[in-house]
């Protein structure tokens, strides 16, 4: 696992400059999400079907746009398939310029800390980073995972993206396995010992048979965790990854990929993943699925070819001395950022 260092927008310099560790141990709530936003890197006939553009200045108001109906208001947030051309607007937008820290950049479509090879996995969070880190994944899939530590190390947060497709289910069970080693998910384990530990990504698991993996390791799904449904709706209710026959068509896929025939496959991808029986933060409420409705002014067109997760988190201390702040106001060094940055948390 290696160490990275995030950065920070600097307004003084108008530019993204590296930023040194925090300590926020005070915050008891925080908001997750991840979304996999479809990737720009296809050719060009594919791309005047998938308009990136449209769709990635969709995604970016989703994300930091109140006024959006689809706004989610993520305090920590994992995007799977970011390539360059993503990253460029992400970081001209002032909304993440003034209140987001992102896990790496890019200049010349080149990612200056390496965690992304063409296209991989970021961390944008308005909670300053304790620390980042990127490790490498096992069997040709060159997707690294990107890990952020937050909260005086008491919440690690892990995004992941491991190989796809059905026929690859052996070589994506040893990728996972690897991940929930190397994140700690092992009986005794020392890593991140005393930290929430949450996985959250497109997992690519096609298959209900794929998630003995996690009944294996103990790890708790948290949609199934949170998420009170009927038995027999329990897949359905869950799907992140749509049919092209469902009522908002799964353009995306469907025209791009397979054309004809459509593609009819609906699949639990995206995946909220918690370490059991360690740490403080657990799940507030229900894990929400978004980004199901089609982008303005279109009739077909969806901000990418899944939809999204996100849960709130508390954290519950019990027996520790120190004494919880909610929104404690703390230095930013390394860089000057603006004043409001600091004071920009915002909780439900």
């Amino acid at each position: 696992m290696k160490q990275i260092v995030p950065f920070a927008f600097d307004s003084s310099w108008n530019q993204w400059s590296p930023v040194s560790s925090h300590n926020t141990s005070t915050l008891t709530h925080a908001r997750l999400a991840t979304f996999n936003i479809l990737q720009s890197e296809y050719s060009f006939l594919r791309n005047c079907l998938l308009r990136p553009t449209t769709r990635f200045t969709s995604i970016i108001s989703m994300l930091t746009n109140p006024n959006d109906k689809e706004y989610i208001n993520a305090d920590i947030i994992g995007l799977n398939e970011v390539d360059a051309y993503f990253l460029s607007m992400l970081m001209l937008n002032p909304i993440i310029q003034q209140h987001f820290y992102l896990s790496d950049i890019v200049k010349e479509k080149s990612f200056l800390n390496g965690s992304i090879s063409t296209m991989g996995n970021l961390l944008l969070s308005r909670i300053p980073f304790d620390a980042c880190y990127t490790f490498p994944l096992i069997r040709g899939c060159d997707r690294n995972v990107t890990v952020g530590v937050f909260c005086n190390r008491s919440l690690v947060v892990a995004s992941i993206h491991p190989t796809a497709y059905e026929h690859h289910a052996v070589r994506r069970r040893e990728q996972l396995s690897y991940i929930l080693d190397t994140m700690g998910v092992v009986p005794d384990s020392s890593l991140f010992s005393n930290s929430s530990v949450f996985i959250m990504g497109d997992s690519n698991m096609h298959q209900s048979s794929e998630n003995v993996l996690l009944k294996e390791r103990s790890v708790l799904d948290l949609y199934h965790e949170t998420v009170v449904v009927p038995f027999m709706k329990q897949h359905s209710s869950s799907i992140t990854y749509p049919p092209t026959t469902d009522s908002i068509p799964n353009y995306p896929y469907g025209f791009t990929w397979n054309l004809f025939p459509l593609d009819n496959r609906s699949m639990r991808l995206d995946r909220m993943l918690q370490r059991p029986n360690t740490g403080d933060w657990v799940a507030e409420g229900p894990v929400q699925i978004f980004a199901k409705e089609t982008i303005a002014n279109s009739w077909y067109l969806r901000r990418s070819d899944h939809y999204g997760l996100v849960v709130d988190l508390k954290r519950e201390v019990v027996n520790k001395k120190e004494e919880l702040v909610p929104n404690k106001e703390y230095p930013i060094s390394c860089v000057t950022l603006p004043c409001e940055r600091r004071n920009k948390y915002i909780f439900f």
